[in-house]
């Protein structure tokens, strides 16, 4: 009795932790255009179910690449789920449920910083809530900067 009484209460208390908190979700994007006419777009969706979509487009090669005949960009996709510690955002990614020939970037174990305005700031300088990424195994994608472009849809 002891044990299910524990377990019930472990296990309580772990969903109340580690659910998502509302202010989070929504869709975050950074868009950056060169002088050349390259274009690289950056989308992390945080869904209210914890899972996240995140997409990665670049025009690079088709803009400089003679070779490449279609005259598209590189796509690139992640998925898998998400949990808020306070303002820390940690995403993780099963190899073998969320890696497949469609979302092939692993972000496991990224880890990102909600920003947003706090409310005993009463100044008039803007703060639009972002996420930066400041930890992850891609390269590219650590210190990117996210900007959050909706709020949370119900």
């Amino acid at each position: 009795m002891k044990f299910i009484l524990s377990f019930l209460l472990l296990t309580f208390s772990y969903t109340v932790l580690a659910q998502q908190a509302p202010e989070h979700i929504g869709k975050y994007t950074k868009k950056i255009e060169t002088s050349e006419g390259v274009t690289f777009e950056y989308n992390l969706t945080l869904n209210h179910n914890g899972t996240f979509l995140f997409h990665y487009f670049d025009d690079k090669d088709a803009k400089y690449d003679v070779l490449n005949k279609n005259g598209k960009g590189k796509n690139q996709y992640g998925k898998g789920t998400w949990i808020s510690n306070g303002k820390v955002i940690s995403l993780k990614a099963i190899e073998s449920i969320d890696i497949d020939k469609t979302h092939t970037l692993n972000l496991n174990n990224s880890k990102g910083r909600y920003i947003t305005k706090s409310p005993r700031d009463k100044s008039d300088r803007v703060i639009e809530d972002a996420i930066l990424i400041y930890d992850s195994g891609i390269p590219w994608v650590k210190r990117l900067k996210l900007i959050k472009t909706n709020k949370k849809e119900d």
